[in-house]
């Protein structure tokens, strides 16, 4: 195995601690739910979404344009960094006083403070992800993997303590701000000994150039972001407060998921970046596996939950969030476009095809603002579910196609017949094992997609010994020339 495939797949492995440590993040939102009830936790979810619309403004989209920068060309790490610095400062600020004035008039007063707090820890967890960025283009994966499983360790210790001890909601938050404070003062410690200086500076020029570059970007993600959190708010405004934490209960079930997507993408970045300046031919390939990769993960998941959802909701929530089991069976079929379409938004980024995936979301956006309009005042949080669905749809296929337009195409899609039947087999043993525990029947359906996926040759030679070589590197199996 060459040392650049060795190189992607450890960046993708270590993405993928960094982002399977969200595991963490998702059971600290389950206990959030069980102990605050679903009255508070649909206001602990209200203040995320509401935060959320702001989350691209300190960073502007900076951080990320940079990021495709220094990976193609380290030099600029030096002038980049501590420019980016100082303007995320001000810009944290600006946004910090746009959020204040922002809630002082619209947001209720029972949930003022949480949504303030929440805004802070959201301006911190912004910074942090600039910092991030930073490794990400020095490929430092590792460190990012070492902050990230800190921080949602210590946020999920602290926080069972304080729930279980009833701390109640504003105490719940106040923990979250600290927590996020002390992690954004080590991971910045730990960029400016591996990047670069992050000592702060202010120069005008160069700051335009970085807005130039950031505003894409910024407007890119910030659409993203508000169609993906706008049926919360909706359901907030045209609904009740329990509504919310029924409604988010499997959302947050749906976000634990995409750490997969999030972790392949981004380990992908890095990669992405450099071969569409060298090498746009095996660009492509890579682009058609890892998207095999990420169907043969999702499509299994989304037939699993399908049948056993009020197992799950049961097992996770509680009997509190029993009217959650509906909406998750329809969240969950959008998840599979939530995984493709993490894959084709990061490949359109590397291949500076910002303002096309800008189109995309405002078109996205419009459709989804206008079925919250008609569907969630009347039908609630069943309208809401299905409105996210659609809109994950629209959101994937017009990502696919523009790829295709311009020379990413899928070719024929035979590649698709086999592990499709797998899934096949796996939902005939998912219905089979319908009535056993959930614990002890995922344990014989996971090892049956497994079996079903190498039976129907889902992955070609080339695949399996890339996986065995991976395997055996890191000692979980020994290959016959290592026995040698």
């Amino acid at each position: 195995m060459t040392a650049s495939r060795l190189r992607i797949i450890g960046n993708v492995l270590l993405s993928g601690i960094s982002e399977g440590s969200n595991v963490l993040t998702f059971l600290l939102g389950v206990l959030a739910a069980r102990y605050l009830g679903d009255v508070d936790f649909g206001k602990f979810s209200f203040a995320l979404a509401f935060t959320a619309l702001f989350q691209l403004l300190p960073d502007f989209g900076v951080s990320y344009a940079s990021t495709i920068e220094i990976a193609r060309d380290r030099s600029k790490a030096s002038s980049f960094v501590g420019n980016i610095i100082g303007l995320q400062i001000i810009t944290s600020l600006i946004t910090a006083a746009v959020i204040l004035g922002i809630t002082m008039m619209t947001v209720p007063k029972a949930v003022l403070w949480v949504v303030l707090i929440t805004a802070l820890t959201m301006i911190l967890r912004t910074f942090k992800l600039t910092l991030r960025w930073f490794l990400k283009s020095f490929q430092r994966f590792d460190l990012e993997a070492v902050t990230l499983v800190g921080v949602r360790t210590a946020s999920f210790v602290l926080g069972w303590i304080l729930l279980a001890r009833g701390a109640g909601l504003t105490g719940f938050v106040i923990m979250l701000l600290a927590v996020q404070a002390v992690d954004t003062g080590i991971t910045s410690f730990l960029v400016h000994r591996s990047v670069a200086s992050i000592f702060p500076r202010i120069k005008l020029e160069t700051g335009w150039q970085l807005l130039q570059k950031g505003f894409p970007f910024a407007l890119m993600y910030s659409l993203q972001y508000i169609f993906f959190q706008i049926n919360t708010v909706a359901l907030s405004y045209l609904r009740s407060d329990a509504e919310v934490g029924w409604f988010n209960a499997p959302y947050r079930i749906i976000e634990g998921l995409v750490i997969i997507p999030s972790a392949i993408s981004y380990g992908l970045l890095p990669t992405f970046s450099q071969m569409h300046a060298t090498d746009k031919q095996g660009l492509m390939g890579l682009y058609r596996r890892a998207l095999k990769y990420l169907l043969i993960m999702s499509l299994p998941l989304a037939i699993f939950i399908s049948f056993e959802s009020s197992k799950v909701i049961w097992l996770v929530f509680g009997k509190e969030y029993i009217r959650a089991i509906p909406i998750f069976k329809v969240l969950i079929w959008g998840s599979i476009f939530m995984f493709l379409s993490h894959l084709a938004l990061t490949l359109m980024t590397c291949i500076d095809r910002q303002w096309t995936v800008i189109r995309i979301a405002a078109t996205v956006l419009a459709i989804n603002i206008l079925l919250n309009i008609t569907m969630v005042a009347r039908y609630g949080m069943m309208g809401a579910s299905w409105v996210s669905l659609l809109s994950e749809f629209c959101f994937t296929i017009f990502l696919v196609a523009a790829l295709r337009r311009i020379g990413f195409r899928l070719e024929r899609l035979r590649w698709l017949i086999r592990p499709l039947v797998a899934c096949l087999i796996f939902a005939g043993v998912t219905y089979l094992t319908h009535s056993l525990p959930l614990i002890p029947q995922a344990l014989l359906c996971g090892p049956a997609l497994i079996l079903s996926l190498f039976a129907t040759r889902s992955f070609d030679d080339s695949e399996i010994a890339a996986l065995t070589q991976v395997l055996a590197k890191f000692g979980l199996i020994r290959t016959r020339k290592a026995a040698q």
